[in-house]
């Protein structure tokens, strides 16, 4: 998989957000990663992380692929709340909510596996 920097991803962003003109932008997420008409355990729980899904939308309209995506922006996040990646503290802070969600997803989604 491949590893991209914090700044790489928030250039990304940036340049996407750079290209849009406010309106659009927000038209454009109302779709967000959703593309499949099944249901998987991440939408049965609510859906990503909002803070992760932003990630990985960014990564999508830079020609990744939505589970590649999705794969690099939960790596990165869990990186940046551990400290890595030379972010900053507001940046830690919002991976680390973003984590705690993804990992309390998780475990919800489990125990309805063992119901």
């Amino acid at each position: 998989m491949t590893q991209l920097s914090y700044d790489e991803i928030r250039a990304s962003m940036q340049k996407r957000v750079d290209e849009l003109d406010d309106t659009r932008y927000i038209l454009e997420l109302a779709g967000r990663l959703d593309r499949s008409p099944k249901k998987n355990w991440v939408e049965n729980n609510g859906g990503l992380p909002k803070y992760i899904e932003d990630i990985a939308v960014a990564l999508h309209r830079d020609g990744k692929s939505i589970s590649t995506a999705i794969q690099i922006a939960i790596s990165r996040v869990k990186v940046w709340a551990a400290g890595g990646g030379g972010v900053n503290a507001d940046t830690r802070a919002k991976a680390a909510k973003a984590v705690a969600q993804w990992e309390a997803m998780k475990a919800k989604a489990k125990a309805k596996r063992k119901d």
